[in-house]
């Protein structure tokens, strides 16, 4: 059987913590329905850090409250909510973080401070507008 990819459960998650590995490896194979021994890695690579929950898989799924504090700019808080709503440990939830918030930095042009965020449809005027007074001065004035 294939092991999921999914974020282990909260209360996986508090068993790891408290470090009751059987109740652990119990509660994945109830809710997943792995085999005895996919279960046990499963516990062990989330125990060490290299589990499902990384930065690269919290890329693309963030809790909304985690994003809203994000889109304000407090990546702390963001790291807070993200941790208190998945049982991430710290490095992975800030990894995460950071990835999202790099990515996004780089999605939006960068401006300097007063910087007027600069519309390409202006462009496309003036390029229209050119193209007119051109037609306009050649049917105005013709080639004898």
């Amino acid at each position: 059987m294939t092991e999921p990819i999914d974020p282990l459960p909260r209360d996986v998650l508090d068993a790891i913590q408290r470090g009751d590995r059987v109740e652990a490896i119990k509660l994945v194979r109830e809710r997943t329905g792995l085999g005895l021994k996919e279960a046990k890695d499963r516990i062990e690579r989330e125990r060490k850090g290299n589990g499902a929950v990384s930065g690269r898989a919290w890329s693309t799924v963030l809790p909304p409250a985690a994003s809203a504090a994000l889109q304000r700019g407090d990546k702390i808080e963001a790291i807070r909510i993200l941790r208190e709503e998945t049982g991430v440990e710290l490095k992975d939830a800030k990894q995460a973080i950071d990835a999202i918030a790099l990515r996004t930095q780089t999605e939006r042009p960068v401006l300097a401070p007063g910087e007027v965020p600069r519309s390409r449809s202006l462009s496309l005027w003036l390029i229209a507008l050119a193209i007119v007074v051109g037609i306009v001065t050649y049917l105005a004035f013709p080639r004898t």
